[in-house]
């Protein structure tokens, strides 16, 4: 039988000589060329398609075996690579000749980004990965400072920014349309307009209940005159905004510096070189506000800095007279930036418009004071890239990288594919079992039709921060792969233990940096199962118990690392502070049961009170936790029952008189009045 006839017909097609390849490299992508590609074999995993009658080698199964975690291989990924896009292209933005800002390039040429329309992007699902990453990150601080996320609707009505002035104000930069009856809408860039208006709806908002901050991560819309450098500068884009109500002034600007606490906390753990700097409020308005700024010389904003770290604005906010520091006299120098982050101090600007009030102490409508503060997504994935990584290699903060590890097995034909693939596929799947949360993190290179050093320099220019080679090494006794740090430019020969102990540290410090201390101790733990002895991540252990708060577990493992290295610096002084803290523990909890049998006395006289007035008494049963601690606030009086919105409670005084919280209803007029303490004997 011929070669020709030996072929598989794809499509009722007859068979045809292989062509050449398209633009974009991974199997799912569309080729740019304009030429019909014809139909060719597809590798699947590491396994080349045999001739017709030839026996199939088989380097393991793809889905693993019983729990193993199923291989990601590079083909499989939806990642259009061109690795070949220049300085300047046409097509890629819809100019032709315009230059290609770093990251913009890099985007394009990894398969992050592809080109929708000027100013709109389809977000690929590596950046989709980077992008769920860094907006985990941003939940954690937000949450940090009270933030609670909500959805708010992209479209605004026009009525609401006519009130707010900014219909007119925003100009052409705000999207408009209109639906069939004719009603005006705008695409929302922000939202202080909505948020605003929904606080304001509830008008039984109490004091109690602030301060208030409300966030969302949802697409803002601007229509840019001239959108440019990819994601920098877009009309479609992705925004963390958060918006705060506060009861005071000096409450609000407490948020306000607490909300930048957790911008700077945020671009601390991300790695990045940012400034805070002074800014003009522009068209959002308010008395007070500053730019997070990352320095670089495509950013578009002109930043003027004290070189001692004192002072640091917007040349847009100050007088051309201004050269030197207002600290120390130093003399300012210029810079550029790309602006991250902005933060409002907004005062009653809005809440005045919409009537946003609260309840204050007195039982009196009070206009909440407000802040806005907003993290540019999207931006900050370009921006990163833009200041971290190289012209022709992309470096991701850790933190938000798509994937933390790539594999690269040998090369289709070499002496090592035989040996070395199965091995490499051994690791990889004892590291997934040790590491459950690496397995979704990693990435196997499958196209072996390349060689080893052509796949390590595509995986440099993606930016996996580690790759793992089975080169000429890995046939030795025992196996040695190559680990190369891209980071850090290092190389390491390490065996399939290294590999996992390795892995485990980095993993382990990633899982503990972001926060997530029980992900880190599972991981601390498997990598204890397969060996006992493992004494950093004994360490790791421990220390995640502390985090979490389980000191009596942080003393075991204190204690199991002792034994093996009773001088462990770390666990001596760990081990003394865990069993500080659980005293302290153990004491406050028997206060706390002091308490509660006082307070629970304090309840039975109120109760005894109450019945020898003969007043009528209904238990309310209630499944919750909290409201069963707090017995009395669920009585009915006479079949009237209060949700009891505001805390107040029935109390005692010290002359042994009741004092009641009191509903007064005046249907006619559709009023209430509400008096928290009213004493038994007024009249």
């Amino acid at each position: 039988m011929s070669p020709a006839a030996g072929r598989r017909r794809v499509g009722g097609l007859p068979p045809q000589p292989p062509g050449p390849p398209g633009r974009w490299r991974s199997a799912p992508g569309i080729p740019t060329s304009p030429r019909p590609r014809p139909p060719r074999r597809v590798l699947r995993g590491w396994r080349r398609l045999p001739a017709l009658g030839a026996r199939r080698r088989s380097c393991g199964p793809r889905h693993g075996g019983p729990g193993r975690a199923r291989r990601l291989l590079l083909s499989q990924l939806f990642q259009p690579l061109n690795l070949q896009v220049g300085g300047s292209e046409a097509g890629w933005e819809g100019r032709a000749g315009e230059p290609l800002c770093r990251s913009q390039k890099l985007m394009l040429q990894g398969g992050l980004i592809h080109p929708a329309s000027p100013g709109c992007y389809y977000y690929l699902p590596p950046a989709v990965r980077a992008m769920e990453k860094l907006v985990k990150v941003m939940d954690e601080e937000m949450q940090a400072v009270g933030g609670q996320k909500l959805n708010m609707p992209s479209l605004s009505s026009a009525e609401l920014w006519r009130a707010s002035g900014r219909w007119e104000r925003m100009g052409p930069e705000l999207f408009r349309l209109a639906d069939r009856h004719g009603k005006g809408y705008c695409l929302g860039p922000t939202h202080e307009e909505a948020v605003t208006e929904l606080v304001a709806a509830h008008t039984n908002l109490s004091y109690k209940q602030l301060p208030l901050r409300l966030y969302q991560v949802t697409r803002k819309f601007r229509d840019e005159p001239k959108p440019r450098f990819g994601l920098l500068r877009s009309r479609e884009f992705y925004m963390k905004d958060m918006y705060t109500f506060d009861a005071s002034e000096e409450a609000a600007r407490q948020t306000y510096d607490l909300v930048c606490g957790a911008y700077c906390s945020l671009f601390d753990r991300l790695g990045l070189p940012f400034v805070k700097v002074r800014a003009d409020t522009g068209s959002i308005g308010g008395t007070m506000s500053h730019e997070f700024q990352l320095p670089a010389d495509i950013g578009e904003d002109r930043l003027v800095l004290c070189p001692e770290g004192h002072f640091a604005a917007n040349v847009e906010t100050l007088n051309r007279e201004q050269t030197s520091c207002p600290t120390c006299g130093e003399k300012l120098t210029q810079t550029k930036g790309i602006e991250v982050g902005h933060t409002f101090y907004l005062g009653t600007k809005y809440s005045s418009v919409s009537n946003a009030v609260f309840l204050s102490p007195e039982n009196k409508p009070q206009l909440a004071e407000m802040g806005c503060y907003g993290l540019g997504v999207t931006r900050i994935l370009a921006a990163s890239i833009e200041v971290l990584s190289t012209e022709d290699r992309i470096r991701w903060p850790s933190l938000i990288a798509p994937y933390q590890l790539c594999f690269i097995p040998p090369k289709r034909g070499s002496k090592e594919e035989e040996e070395g693939a199965a091995l490499l596929e051994r690791a990889y799947d004892d590291l997934a079992e040790a590491l459950p949360h690496l397995a979704r993190d990693s990435v196997l290179d499958d196209r072996t039709q390349l060689t080893i050093g052509k796949r390590l320099k595509d995986a440099n220019k993606l930016g996996y921060p580690y790759v793992v080679i089975a080169g000429k090494r890995v046939c030795e006794d025992p196996p040695v792969f190559e680990v190369w740090n891209q980071n850090a430019g290092e190389v390491l020969f390490l065996t399939k233990e290294g590999v996992i102990e390795l892995m485990s540290k980095v993993l382990n410090s990633v899982a503990c940096f972001i926060g997530n201390y029980r992900s880190a101790l599972n991981d601390a733990i498997q990598a204890k199962k397969l060996k006992p002895t493992h004494l950093k991540a004994i360490i790791r252990g421990a220390l995640c118990h502390m985090e979490l708060k389980n000191f009596s577990e942080a003393i075991a493992w204190c204690e199991e690392g002792l034994r093996i290295d009773s001088k462990e610096k770390k666990l001596v002084e760990m081990r003394a502070k865990a069993d500080k803290f659980k005293r302290a523990e153990e004491r406050d909890a028997r206060k706390a049961k002091v308490m509660e049998k006082k307070e629970q006395c304090q309840k039975e006289i109120l109760l005894a009170a109450i019945k020898e007035r003969n007043i009528k008494l209904v238990l309310e049963p209630s499944n919750e936790e909290e409201e069963i601690s707090d017995g009395l606030a669920e009585l009915s009086i006479d079949g009237f029952h209060s949700d009891n919105a505001t805390g107040a409670k029935v109390h005692l005084d010290a002359d042994g008189n009741l004092h009641w919280p009191v509903l007064f209803l005046y249907p006619e007029h559709e009023q209430t009045d509400f008096i928290a303490a009213f004493h038994e004997n007024s009249r």
